[in-house]
């Protein structure tokens, strides 16, 4: 997984969730995807499958014009977000020139309403998207503002001093950064405010017990539960990891002076501890290692062990088809690593490394 912000990732995002709805509701292109060792037909060319897969589509529709009616900015904004118009194909020219008409209109009135909603913030604050009206450095001092104590909104405002040239902006960022107590890059609240959007609704069933075995094989949703849970998770991938090459540059342990690496370790310390993401807490716990000595060194190479150890067990259950794609309700409420400690749990599996484990060189 990797960062995504700006302009581009709403239309990544945008294009992706489309792709997924087709790819989950019975697209017969997507589906020739799965692997040829298949025994049976293809489930999704099954009339009741499409059926059901119609319907799901309806009652996702349904649900977010309830959140966009609720005109409250953070479900307006999800709403817009998520909806897709299953009639047009993701790979049209239609689909491919930007948002739909409705899209556009919930998120314009997401981004207009006052006062600014913490969530609809964040995303302003990545940049307005194509056809879209918004002021990221307003959303960024709102920020500032209502989470001042949060390092993540720090190091934002840090990076848009320095691609406008504003030294000074930029270090007072930085040390705003620095005196934070805490870093949260908002993808757990984004995750829940995701989860819930589908939580609670009461999803078509399919009715063919030999279909839902089907799908289930192939590794395909066979519930609307699952499938909404594809598009929250498509979402939340695109927007989840925070943009932290910036510190990454200036707490270069090659080049950092006292002073600095001190500010560096109070700012990457926090990093270090925010679970929503596993890529975001290993890059922290792997900068830590490198800027301490002694104690601090033994105890942050044991941290950067264990996230490695969580990192490498995830991708031997996605080889064998039981990884974290299954469980995406689970990262959405709770967060990537708590999930995956979890998920460990249930296979039996340990969550910390044996006495001795070095992480392969792919984790590395």
């Amino acid at each position: 997984m990797r960062a995504l912000t700006g302009q581009g990732t709403r239309m990544r995002t945008s294009r992706l969730i489309g792709s997924t709805v087709l790819l989950w509701l019975g697209s017969a292109c997507m589906a020739s995807a799965a692997p040829a060792a298949a025994p049976t037909a293809d489930p999704t060319n099954d009339p009741l499958v499409q059926q059901w897969g119609q319907q799901v589509g309806e009652t996702l529709q349904a649900r977010l014009r309830s959140m966009a009616d609720s005109s409250k900015p953070g479900p307006l904004y999800l709403a817009g977000l998520l909806w897709i118009d299953t009639e047009t194909d993701a790979e049209s020219d239609a689909a491919r020139a930007g948002y739909a008409p409705l899209q556009r209109a919930w998120l314009q009135r997401a981004l207009d309403a006052r006062p600014r909603d913490l969530l609809v913030a964040r995303m302003e604050a990545l940049g307005c998207p194509a056809g879209l009206r918004c002021d990221p450095l307003a959303a960024l001092a709102f920020l500032e503002q209502a989470d001042a104590g949060n390092a993540d909104v720090h190091l934002r405002a840090y990076a848009s001093a320095q691609r406008r040239g504003d030294a000074a902006a930029a270090e007072r960022a930085w040390q705003a950064a620095v005196q934070a107590d805490h870093f949260d890059s908002g993808a757990l609240a984004l995750g829940q405010a995701l989860h819930a959007a589908y939580a609670d609704v009461q999803w078509p069933v399919l009715t063919s017990v030999s279909l839902r075995a089907q799908l289930d094989a192939r590794g395909l949703p066979s519930t609307g539960a699952d499938t909404a849970m594809l598009f929250a998770m498509a979402a939340w991938s695109a927007h989840a990891l925070p943009a932290l090459s910036p510190v990454v540059r200036r707490c270069d342990p090659a080049t950092v002076t006292p002073v600095l690496r001190d500010e560096c370790m109070a700012v990457l310390g926090n990093v270090a501890k925010d679970e929503s993401t596993l890529a975001t807490a290993l890059i922290g716990a792997k900068r830590m290692v490198s800027l301490s000595s002694g104690a601090d060194a033994t105890r942050w190479q044991a941290r950067v062990r264990e996230l490695a150890w969580l990192q490498q067990q995830q991708q031997g259950l996605a080889g064998a088809g039981r990884g974290l794609v299954s469980d995406g309700d689970a990262v959405l409420a709770h967060g990537e690593v708590p999930a995956l400690r979890a998920l460990l749990q249930r296979q039996g599996i340990a969550t910390q490394p044996p006495a001795g484990w070095q992480p392969s060189a792919s984790v590395q």
